[in-house]
């Protein structure tokens, strides 16, 4: 009796065991390869390189590729693909592969923001682009995670300060005031000119032929000297050209802050 309740209770403990770590399985994908470009063993390789970064710093860091962007720009999608599943100002970033608007992104939310600088995110760029151009998606995708995790190692630098990104685009209205304003502009500088240039030209009565002469002469220069100046220019050792401590944000269309930048290819 006393070993049927134990076989029992070994039963009753692994059940409850599995359950929590088959729901962690149902909602921990982190690869999204909508556009078939990774092997399973690619995949799986991703994924747990993801999960570790998500057990290092807390955040849910995913790889998605598409080849079907809904007519939405690749900031639009990643945006709202990484806020559809968790929501706005979710700590964490999304790697997004973009074969459709052939460009390559990579956008931050919530802390992750903090870590991932403009500066970063264009040096992240820089190395992921490189897979791109050989057509090597793998690469592309270990670029994304392995330079991202070593940003993050690094912690979020010293001058690090969000800024908002000006939206230099005008509104339907604020462009047809343009361009009323400037059609009265330019339809009353044409009648303007119109009015001067309307008279009848009067002809150059000058007689150029009769009223012009030519002197040719000799004229001769002599050197005595030439002198030659030379200096060291120093070559730049740098210093310049770092990271300012910028991540540049904007509002998406789920009303999250996001902070991204992207290459095309």
């Amino acid at each position: 009796m006393v070993k049927k309740i134990r076989i029992l209770f070994l039963f009753v403990a692994l059940f409850f065991l599995m359950v929590p770590l088959a729901a962690y399985g149902a909602d921990s994908n982190l690869v999204y390869d909508q556009a078939g470009l990774f092997s399973s063993e690619e995949i799986q390789e991703f994924q747990l390189s993801l999960e570790k970064m998500k057990q290092d710093y807390g955040m849910d860091f995913i790889l998605v590729t598409t080849d079907n962007a809904q007519g939405k720009s690749a900031k639009d999608y990643a945006d709202d693909f990484y806020d559809g599943i968790y929501g706005p100002d979710h700590d964490g970033a999304i790697f997004y592969i973009d074969m459709d608007n052939r460009e390559i992104r990579i956008s931050a939310s919530g802390k992750a923001i903090d870590y991932l600088t403009d500066y970063r995110k264009e040096k992240i760029l820089d190395v992921a682009i490189e897979g791109m151009k050989k057509g090597n998606y793998a690469d592309t995708a270990r670029s994304f995670i392995f330079s991202t995790a070593k940003y993050m190692a690094q912690g979020i630098p010293e001058n690090q300060h969000r800024q908002e990104e000006k939206d230099n685009t005008l509104s339907s209205v604020e462009a047809a005031i343009s361009f009323l304003v400037g059609g009265g502009i330019g339809a009353g500088y044409f009648r303007r000119n119109k009015k001067i240039y309307k008279g009848t030209p009067t002809p150059n009565n000058f007689g150029y032929r009769k009223n012009s002469s030519t002197n040719f002469g000799i004229v001769t220069d002599t050197m005595f000297n030439s002198y030659t100046t030379s200096r060291t220019i120093p070559r730049n050792t740098g210093g310049g050209g770092g990271d300012s401590g910028v991540s540049s944000t904007y509002t998406s269309s789920s009303g999250g802050t996001h902070s991204s930048s992207g290459r095309g290819f």
